[in-house]
This record gives C-alpha cells, sequence and structure tokens, in this order.
C-alpha cells in the first residue's frame, strides 16, 4: 500500500509497471505452488477489493484492470504514513520542508526545487523555510529505487554515476534523458526493473547485455531503432517492450541465441524471420505473453514458428500479425494450439479460422483484423467457446453481403462485441437467441449506409457506443434509429447509447 505514494495525485499507474516493481524492490514473498507474478496479482487484486485503489481502463483478458488510480483521500494516508516510515523520499513543491535521513526510494514529482544551487538552498532555510530535500544536497549512494514523472531538464541525471545500488529506476517520459545518460545506467549492475518508455533515447548500448538481474526492460515508445544482440545475454529478463516511436513496424528482431532467454515471460512485439529464432521461440517453457509479426516471403521460417507455438504449453496470450496485409496460413498448419490461451488476435489474411480455435476452452478473448473470413464464418466456430466474453471484429475481418449472428449461434458467455465497418460490407444483423448474454456493442464507422437490425433481440444490452466522424450521417441516422429503439423497452431494460466523434 505504501509503494503507491511514490506516483503524484492523479496518476494513472499502469498495472504491469507496478507489478513488476514490486517484484523487483522484493516486497513479494514467494508462495508454494505460484510464480512470484501470480502472487504480486493477488496483492493488485486485494487492494482492489478494498477500494485502495480503483480502475481506470478496460480489462485484459485476465479479468484484471489494465491500469488504476489512487483515490485523492486514500493517497494522503498512504504518503504520510510513507513518510513517517521513511518509506518513501518525495521531492516536489509539496515537499520542499520535509528532510530525509537516508534515501532508499526516490520519487521526484515535479522541477521545483529541483534547480537551486546549494546556496539558494542555504538561504532558504536561514530565512525560516525549514529544512529542504534539494536534489544537490542528498547523498545518492543508498538509494534504491529512482523515479522521475515527466520532469524536464536538470542536474539529477548527470549523477547518474552515484546510483551504484540502484534497482529499480522509472523513467517513463522523463524529458532531457540523452543517450550519454544511458551509457551510466547500464552501468548499474544490479539494477532489476529499468523503464526509458516514451523518451528520445536513441540507441541502447551493449553494455545492456551486463546486466544479469535485469527482470523488466521498456524501451517502448522511443527512437531506438534495434535492440543489441547482447540482451539475449540477460538469462533473468522476464519481460521486454520495444517498439520504435515513429516507425510502428521497428520492434524487436531477437538474434540466434534466443532460448538462452529461459525466465522470458512476455513479449509484447517481436519479429521472427530468422529459421533458428523461429525454432527457439518453442524453447521458451515460461512465456506467457507474445506479439509476432511475420513476412509471409520465407515459408520455413513460417513452419517452424508454427511447430514451436504449439510447444508453448503455457501461453495466455498470442497475438500474430503479417506485415502488409499479408496472409498467415500457417496458422493453419499448427498441430495443436497452446491449451491455456486466454487471448488470440490474428492480423492478416487465412480466410478461416483454424480448427484448433474450436478446443479453446479457455480463451476470453478475440480480436480480428484482415482475415478476410467468409460472411460468419467466424460466429459459426468461436460461438460454442464456453469463456468467450469478448469479440473484436477489425477492418476487413470478413468479406461478404452481411455479418449474421444466428440463432444456432448462441454465445453462452459473450459479453462484449466490437465491430468496424472499415474495408467491409457494413451491415450487421441480430437473430433471435443469438447472443442473449451480450451486454456491450462498439461499433466504429467508417463506411456509408452502415445498418444494424436486430437490436430488440439482446436482451440483456446494457450500453451501445457508436464510435466516428461526427458530419457521418450514417452514423447519426443510427444514433437516432437505437435511441428510439431503446425507449421501447421496459424502463428497466432499456440500453445507453453513447457517440464518440474522433
Amino acid at each position: 500500500m505504501m509503494y503507491l505514494s511514490i506516483f503524484p495525485e492523479d496518476y494513472e499507474i499502469r498495472t504491469i509497471r507496478l507489478l513488476y516493481r514490486w517484484i523487483a524492490e522484493g516486497l513479494v514473498e514467494e508462495k508454494r505452488g505460484l510464480t512470484v507474478m501470480e502472487v504480486a496479482e493477488s496483492y493488485f487484486d486485494e487492494l482492489l477489493s478494498r477500494s485502495m485503489i480503483v480502475p481506470t481502463s478496460g480489462m485484459s483478458y485476465n479479468g484484471r484492470a489494465n491500469a488504476c488510480r489512487v483515490h485523492d483521500m486514500m493517497l494522503e494516508v498512504m504518503v504520510s504514513k510513507s513518510l513517517e516510515a521513511n518509506f518513501v523520499s518525495l521531492v516536489g513543491s509539496q515537499y520542499e520542508t520535509v528532510s530525509y535521513d537516508r534515501i532508499r526510494r526516490l520519487s521526484i514529482h515535479d522541477a521545483t526545487t529541483m534547480d537551486s544551487s546549494p546556496k539558494k538552498q542555504k538561504k532558504k532555510q536561514a530565512a525560516g523555510h525549514g529544512k529542504s530535500n534539494g536534489i544537490e544536497m542528498m547523498n545518492m549512494k543508498r538509494v534504491r529505487s529512482l523515479t522521475m514523472f515527466e520532469i524536464e531538464g536538470h542536474n539529477l541525471l548527470s549523477r547518474m554515476r552515484e546510483f551504484t545500488l540502484l534497482r529499480v529506476l522509472d523513467l517513463e517520459g522523463c524529458k532531457g534523458l540523452e543517450n550519454k545518460h544511458v551509457e551510466h545506467i547500464c552501468g548499474m549492475y544490479l539494477l532489476r526493473f529499468l523503464s526509458l518508455r516514451n523518451t528520445e533515447v536513441s540507441v541502447l548500448p551493449k553494455k545492456i547485455g551486463e546486466l544479469e538481474h535485469l527482470q523488466m526492460l521498456n524501451v517502448d515508445c522511443t527512437s531506438i531503432e534495434k535492440l543489441p544482440e547482447e540482451v539475449t545475454k540477460l538469462e533473468r529478463l522476464e519481460n521486454v517492450d520495444f517498439r520504435n516511436k515513429h516507425k510502428w513496424s521497428i520492434m524487436w528482431t531477437p538474434p540466434r541465441g534466443l532460448y538462452r532467454m529461459k525466465a522470458l515471460r512476455e513479449v509484447n512485439y517481436m519479429i521472427v524471420n530468422d529459421v533458428h529464432v523461429a525454432r527457439e521461440v518453442g524453447k521458451l517453457g515460461q512465456l506467457r505473453h507474445i506479439g509476432i509479426w511475420v513476412s509471409q516471403e520465407n515459408e520455413e521460417v513460417l513452419r517452424e514458428l508454427a511447430c514451436s507455438l504449439s510447444k508453448t504449453c503455457s501461453l495466455r496470450a498470442l497475438a500474430i500479425g503479417c506485415f502488409r496485409q499479408g496472409p498467415v496460413y500457417f496458422l493453419l498448419q499448427m498441430e495443436s494450439p497452446p491449451r491455456l490461451l486466454r487471448y488470440l488476435s490474428i492480423d492478416g489474411d487465412i480466410d478461416e479460422l483454424p480448427n484448433w480455435s474450436r478446443s479453446l476452452a479457455y480463451l476470453a478473448e478475440i480480436d480480428i483484423m484482415n482475415t478476410c473470413l467468409d460472411n460468419d464464418q467466424a460466429f459459426g466456430v468461436l460461438c460454442n467457446l464456453p469463456n468467450l466474453q469478448r469479440i473484436w471484429l477489425g477492418p476487413r475481418a470478413y468479406v461478404g453481403h452481411e455479418l449474421v449472428a444466428r440463432t444456432s449461434h448462441n454465445f453462452p458467455m459473450l459479453r462484449n462485441l466490437g465491430w468496424c465497418c472499415r474495408g467491409m460490407h457494413p451491415g450487421l444483423r441480430f437473430e433471435k437467441g443469438s447472443m442473449d448474454k451480450l451486454e456491450e456493442l462498439i461499433v466504429e464507422f467508417g463506411a456509408d449506409r452502415t445498418s444494424i437490425v436486430g437490436v430488440e433481440h439482446l436482451p440483456n444490452l446494457k450500453e451501445v457506443e457508436l464510435m466516428g466522424d461526427k458530419h457521418d450521417s450514417s452514423l447519426s441516422d443510427t444514433l437516432d434509429q437505437l435511441m428510439a429503439e431503446s425507449k421501447t423497452r421496459p424502463e428497466h431494460k432499456q440500453f445507453k447509447v453513447v457517440a464518440k466523434y474522433q
């Protein structure tokens, strides 16, 4: 609970960021029969159940909030307790008069007190403003955790050599961070958590391979164009998050030797274009979440990748995409799917869903785009999955005159359906008994003459969200139609209609 005082007021905290920080700090106890991550997730769930944190974004495939925020009144209590116990050292305009004897976890919220010289700090104290916590006066040698929040230019980055015992370095969104600072960071031997997310860093040095204790590396949304091959030396690394902020197709292209990364659990963006690497994916026994992009040019790579994915028995989330909207037929060649999959995303031409998708008993979410499926073929395959709760049909997900949820498509658990009209015939129809459990319908407009028919056959519908251009006459007509439809229902069965203009 006290750890949450590190984050500023009203700050949205990504769940995965918080969990990996807890683990890196050694705050998560090992429990028999559970991974450390599963224990951390149980801590997060307990904070939610006690209303100490509130979810702020959608739920992930495992039913957990993607992000959270601390209630203002609760944060005051957390900060008070943390300062009293010297658990966290906070720097910012609100904490100018607070002094710290020892600094273990340093969190910098703004630059107000950061650029004052020691002489100015002494003048403040002489003027009766109390003890100052100016950065220049602090001893950094005992700091275990350093966090900065969107700080502009300041002097602390030039003192990176002093942080010899650092385990957590979180510089997400930090302005002024340069490549020369990253050179010093790669000398922090004990580092377990490193986030340079959303900064202007353009190079990650080869020395990164010397951080043998590193568990999480987040360089997503940076100017980096390539991760060094030395990353494969990091045998304790569990999470790699990398995609270039200027060109989305620049991701991690792992070299041969990927198999050495035995602890790898989550890779959000990876390009596989080497036969040996495709084989090595199947040797990552701890893998839980992977996003892979391929090219249709090398059939041998795709065959080996299909074989490897069949071996990833621990996989919970799989995202497959093909550059230039090419085919992903290799998925049809998989002998068997990862049986424990809860999330599946397919972005590429495949004509039909693989037969093995019928056996995904734990699947909770599926995203489909550019697949060019025949009419309602997807509904016919997915309707019997016992735990499927969300379907998103993106651009070009299907071809045909009309998408129909038929009476025979009786989804037992489906709560959320998303439908994008772009690149498809804009007709969606619900037959009676097709989606009785559906609660939320999201429609993204992008085609003329969009029609939605049969909403009266969705007895549990609670909300319809329409997204698109405010000048789209099709959107406004559909909005009027659905609002009129809602009013014809009994009051306790009415659904809310929301329009979000882009």
